[in-house]
């Protein structure tokens, strides 16, 4: 088996973490220092590589140390591998969401000092050289870093920690040889620390529109001196990613037109707080030079957008962790709603165009844009055939979904007829098939898909929807239910056959699924509504640990009907048959075991209404 591996570089975000003694008393004493050292032998495949079949794996290898730095022998009880979320939590990184023992510890850290049964003597460094990460991007998307837990004879704990700080790959950017070269704007700047100084290593990677940073188009890194250089042809909306071991990421909007013939700037990333992610007040300086002032407009709406979206999940995972759920959920934040208007002053404004569009884009990204006269506000500033849309491809369904049916149709078929991109005709018409879907409009449907089967089947952005709506597959409206048979959380099992003679809701979905937990709140309000209208509702759980389903039916949603976690998940002979590609995926099946509905239908407030079409006359 041939693998890619690339990008070996790593850096030490600490160069060497002390833990310290957990005690009631107000005093710490130095115990364990933990660092990461890359590793100069050569990479061959991870140990578990086989499991990601053909795909590009990136993989970084290095040697992680455990010093004990008291005068007591000390043990490793635990240890974990952690990553960080955009709320600033950690959580084990491993697929298992398990700890790693003191067994583990004994059998890997066997490259320094002599270990007995996970004890390091007083003044010794365990060591593993072949701990690595891997990832499917040449950029990992979350922070990592290691814990260990350490006990000595009296059974005192120690805790030590250091952060693995992973430098991008710096190959895989695309070439721009088949670009007219009078078309190329260089963009150059330099990179420079908290101190003024330029850092150790600054990576700058070109990304589109689309924010895609793993998939660059253009790498640089930047000399001693901090400075970068990168070309992009005009005209163009792009990004830069801008990386620095130490410091969070930059993101900074790029919108090059017709008339710009160059670009400079001046970055200065925010430091790394090693506790966590960065409040929404630390934002990277960016200074840009003389004939830029679209990209200073284009970086005070990326700054608002950036604080409004930073506050908003942080707020969102202080309510799912109160709630159990995101249902219920409203942001609102004075200071930050001012920091928007930014963003609606810049739209509404008499200045450039690509400002004003690209203040309409930030906006629609965020569902800022709501209702028909705000949603036709906007289509005047960009309209459907604007190339523009190109690189926002669902964007106008996102936008569309807070307008009424008549304007929501009308609209799309808009971006249809007048689109010059094919993605987004094929996207548009993808939405109106599945509107058509969800009302339970055949006729329409059956029109939208064959148009958009015959015309754009070979736009992958459409295939999923082909396939979801395909009137031949097995589980279309009004074919027989696939054949199953599942066992439940309490040993019993039953089947398409036992459940025969019922109304039958079947939701595919885990614990660990956002949006599948938001449907909760629908799901019981639809088993309370429905019960004793010979209506049975069968989850079947995608979660790779059966204990976690009872653990969170002790929660807020109790789940007072069959309940069954599927061994092997998505890749169950299950959910094959149901063609099952992402969660959460309900399917209603009829008292003779024909499906009736499935997918968006029965989601949200249109699940009540889909039940109540079908369940009018069931007692």
């Amino acid at each position: 088996m041939r693998f890619t591996i690339m990008a070996l570089a790593l850096s030490v975000a600490c160069a060497g973490a002390s833990g310290v003694l957990e005690t009631s008393k107000a005093r710490t004493v130095e115990a364990l220092t933990v660092r990461h050292l890359p590793n100069p032998v050569p990479v061959s495949s991870a140990p578990d590589a086989a499991k990601n079949g053909k795909k590009k794996v990136y993989i970084w290898r290095f040697r992680t140390e455990v010093r004990n730095n008291l005068d007591v022998p000390l043990r490793i009880i635990e240890f974990g591998n952690y990553s960080s979320r955009i709320n600033g939590e950690w959580v084990l990184a491993n697929v298992k969401r398990q700890i790693y023992t003191n067994a583990n510890f004994s059998e890997w850290y066997v490259a320094g000092d002599k270990t007995i049964d996970g004890w390091i003597e007083p003044g010794a460094v365990a060591a593993d050289d072949n701990n690595w990460f891997s990832d499917p991007t040449p950029v990992p998307a979350f922070r990592t870093k290691w814990v260990y837990t350490a006990e000595d004879k009296t059974g005192r704990k120690y805790r030590g920690e250091c952060e693995v700080d992973l430098i991008p790959c710096e190959a895989g950017g695309q070439s721009s040889a088949h670009v007219d070269p009078s078309s190329l704007v260089p963009i150059s700047g330099k990179v420079v620390g908290a101190d003024g100084t330029p850092p150790s290593y600054a990576q700058v990677r070109l990304a589109g529109a689309n924010r895609h940073y793993d998939r660059a188009l253009e790498i640089s890194v930047a000399g001693k001196n901090g400075e970068f250089s990168i070309r992009a042809p005009k005209p163009g909306w792009y990004y830069l990613f801008v990386y620095s071991p130490g410091y969070d990421s930059a993101l900074i909007p790029v919108v090059l037109r017709a008339e710009d013939a160059s670009v400079t700037m001046t970055v200065r990333p925010v430091p790394r707080d090693p506790k966590g992610a960065a409040g929404v007040d630390d934002l990277p300086e960016v200074t840009f030079g003389a004939g830029n002032s679209v990209l200073e407009s284009t970086w005070r709406i990326e700054q608002a957008l950036i604080r409004t979206e930073e506050a908003r999940s942080k707020a969102l995972a202080k309510w799912i962790a109160a709630h159990g759920s995101s249902q219920g959920f409203r942001f609102s934040d004075s200071r930050l709603e001012k920091s928007m208007s930014v963003a609606e002053r810049e739209m509404r404004g008499a200045g450039d165009i690509a400002v004003r569009q690209y203040a309409v884009l930030s906006l629609a990204s965020m569902s800022m844009i709501r209702g028909e006269s705000e949603v036709a506000e906007a289509l005047k500033i960009i309209p459907p055939s604007s190339p523009v849309w190109s690189d926002y491809a669902y964007l106008p369904g996102r936008l569309l979904a807070s307008c009424g049916k008549e304007f929501a149709t009308r609209t799309l078929n808009d971006f249809v007829e007048q689109s010059p991109d094919r993605k987004i005709q094929a996207k548009c018409l993808a939405n109106l098939a599945e509107n058509a879907h969800a009302e339970g409009d055949s006729a329409c449907e059956a029109r939208y898909y064959g148009r958009l089967k015959a015309q754009y089947g070979d736009v992958a952005a459409i295939r999923g929807v082909l396939e979801d709506l395909d009137p031949q597959k097995s589980t279309a409206l009004g074919n027989p239910v696939p054949g199953f048979e599942v066992r439940l959380v309490n040993g019993s099992v039953v089947s398409d056959k036992s459940l025969r003679g019922k109304y039958c809701l079947i939701d595919f979905w885990s614990t660990w699924c956002g949006p599948c937990v938001g449907e909760m709140k629908y799901l019981h309000e639809a088993n309370k509504r429905f019960k004793g209208r010979n209506l049975s509702i069968l989850s079947v759980s995608f979660d790779k640990d059966p204990k976690d389903v009872p653990k969170f039916r002790k929660g807020k949603w109790k789940l007072p009907w069959l309940n069954a976690v599927l061994e092997g998940g998505s890749d169950s002979d299950m959910a094959k048959k149901f063609g099952v590609r992402g969660i959460p995926s309900p399917f209603l099946i009829g008292p003779d075991g024909f499906i009736l509905a499935s997918g968006t239908s029965l989601r949200g407030k249109e699940l009540e209404r889909t039940l109540k079409r079908h369940l009018a006359d069931s007692r």
